[in-house]
């Protein structure tokens, strides 16, 4: 085990063992914090970033490249990027014009972008969570295509007073037609079919389900009046039954769907996998786990298309 992963899983464990003696200092008649979920559209549970206030998008922009009928999805965590590997693990895994995931994402402090492979053109949209000297980290969403709006979402360790950081993108692409006899897909100029992409890194260390659901409390607020298709994804952090079971509650609400594995390699805490995909509005046509040494996290990989209009 490495050597930051078992520090990792101790600190969690101790963590575990002071919830479970809150809890039985609760009392059998006494309700816990972790039992407790509150409604899922409190505002004043979780300030929304102004950036992410639906309403103050605007809609018409329709990127004149139009979206192909599959694409596919890598989200991982790349532990900050400590083994200098990873490069040429994604360069492995991915290709060129996958949409990338990543968590834990440390921007080169000259550059102030992610380094990717040499031949990955992608556009990178950034949303800032711990900073230690002049590296930046969070979460950060690359794409081959231009994003129409982009936005960010913080929320707070409470033990640890550090930032954990949301992206969210949208793509008001057309998903164009074939046109002719040599099969080239053209934008239709038609209504856009706009594209949610929720890339996030959860709260971790805390006690109880306060910090936790306040986070996806924001979530939701930027996602609840989408009509498009939706993708949500990261590192979640489910390593408790009650983080798990309030998120599967979450997600319902939200007509999401949890993208499956099998063979399912993903990192565990506590024997639960702590990486997720959701869906909404897509068919995944293939889903794969890839086992790496170059971070703590396993790669999770799919391929998707679109649901027939």
């Amino acid at each position: 085990m490495r050597p930051a992963r078992f520090f990792y899983v101790v600190s969690l464990g101790l963590l575990s063992w002071t919830l479970a003696c809150t809890t039985v200092r609760a009392g059998e008649g006494a309700q816990t914090q972790a039992s407790t979920t509150p409604p899922l559209f409190n505002r004043q549970a979780a300030d929304l970033s102004t950036d992410c206030d639906r309403d103050a998008w605007v809609d018409g922009f329709v990127n004149e490249q139009p979206i192909p009928d599959t694409f596919s999805l890598l989200s991982w965590n790349i532990e900050k990027g400590a083994d200098a590997d990873w490069i040429a693990d994604l360069a492995q895994i991915a290709a060129a014009e996958h949409v990338l995931l990543i968590q834990e994402a440390a921007l080169d402090p000259e550059t102030q972008a992610l380094p990717l492979p040499r031949d990955f053109t992608s556009r990178q949209y950034f949303a800032a969570g711990y900073r230690q000297g002049n590296i930046q980290t969070g979460v950060l969403t690359a794409s081959p295509w231009v994003a129409s709006h982009h936005c960010a979402l913080t929320a707070w360790e409470p033990w640890l007073g550090t930032p954990k950081a949301t992206s969210v993108t949208r793509y008001d692409l057309d998903r164009g037609q074939v046109t002719g006899n040599s099969g080239r897909r053209e934008a239709r100029g038609t209504k856009p079919n706009p594209l949610m992409v929720v890339n996030l890194h959860a709260v971790n260390f805390a006690v109880g389900l306060e910090a936790y659901i306040e986070q996806f409390v924001a979530i939701g607020e930027v996602i609840m009046t989408h009509e498009g298709p939706l993708i949500l994804a990261g590192d979640f952090n489910t390593w408790s039954e009650d983080r798990q079971e309030w998120l599967a509650g979450f997600m319902a609400r939200h007509q999401l769907e949890a993208v499956t594995f099998s063979p399912d390699h993903r990192t565990t805490v506590f024997s639960r996998p702590i990486d997720h995909i959701y869906t909404r509005g897509l068919a995944v046509i293939d889903a794969s786990i890839v086992t790496v040494d170059s971070s703590d996290h396993n790669p999770l990989l799919m391929t998707v298309r679109w649901l027939d209009d």
